[in-house]
């Protein structure tokens, strides 16, 4: 009986350290909260899967974000090379113009001049009359341009429709030039591209003419002229000859 009672006690104490034990652990497993204790890398009872061969598997107290593994078999896209600048658009480069080109370059048409001298060389002795009678229609005039030695502009004289106009000069070797037409584009651009320009041709074709001095000579266009006149022909030129 005593024996009995001595186990007893001894089983009532071994209870009564076992309960405070359980409610200390109790305790402190409500106050630890998340702070478990790890081992191994692990809580207690959590099974840890191997790694896949090429992947990074991060452990729970790390918290990184694992890697994406690379697939086999599958090609990277290639990058989008930049797209090359357009070059600018080289300019246009602007038309050039030329005498005669039309008779827009010459500006707007004018009113004739009166029949008579337009301009002669002052420097020039007055020595020789040169006078034109020309037979044309009332619409169309004449454009008279007398050259020294082929290339000096001595004088221009002007006849619009039926007319005559004369001319001083000195004694000497002259180029007669003519031109024709009915919009009139002012002393230096004439009648334009669309007028008619000619060379007047004398003793077997030649577009030379000497003029003697103190004589008056007289060319008539179009008109019938004394039958021991000499022959005057004519030849086209062009605009820019004029």
């Amino acid at each position: 009986m005593k024996k009995l009672l001595t186990l007893c006690m001894v089983l009532a104490l071994l209870l009564a350290c076992a309960v405070p034990a359980a409610a200390a652990a109790g305790h402190r497993l409500q106050d630890a909260g998340d702070d478990f204790e790890l081992k191994d890398g692990k809580l207690p009872g959590q099974n840890v899967l191997p790694a896949a061969p090429g992947s990074a598997v991060p452990t729970p107290h790390t918290g990184a974000v694992p890697s994406i593994p690379s697939i086999p078999g599958v090609p990277s896209v290639p990058s989008i090379p930049p797209i090359p600048s357009i070059p600018p658009v080289p300019s246009i480069p602007s038309v050039p113009s030329f005498p005669g080109q039309s008779p827009a370059s010459a500006g707007s048409p004018q009113p004739w001049p009166a029949d008579g001298v337009l301009w002669r060389d002052e420097g020039l002795m007055m020595q020789t009359d040169l006078s034109f009678k020309v037979d044309q229609p009332e619409d169309r005039g004449m454009h008279i341009k007398i050259y020294r030695d082929g290339t000096e502009l001595a004088a221009m004289l002007f006849i619009g429709g039926p007319g005559s106009a004369t001319v001083s000069i000195p004694g000497g070797t002259y180029t007669i030039r003519t031109g024709t037409g009915s919009d009139w584009y002012g002393q230096a651009a004439s009648f334009g591209n669309f007028g008619h320009y000619e060379v007047m041709t004398f003793d077997g074709g030649s577009s030379e003419v000497t003029l003697e001095s103190g004589y008056v000579y007289t060319i008539t266009v179009n008109t019938t002229a004394s039958p021991d006149a000499d022959s005057v022909g004519s030849r086209p030129t062009s605009y820019d000859a004029f």
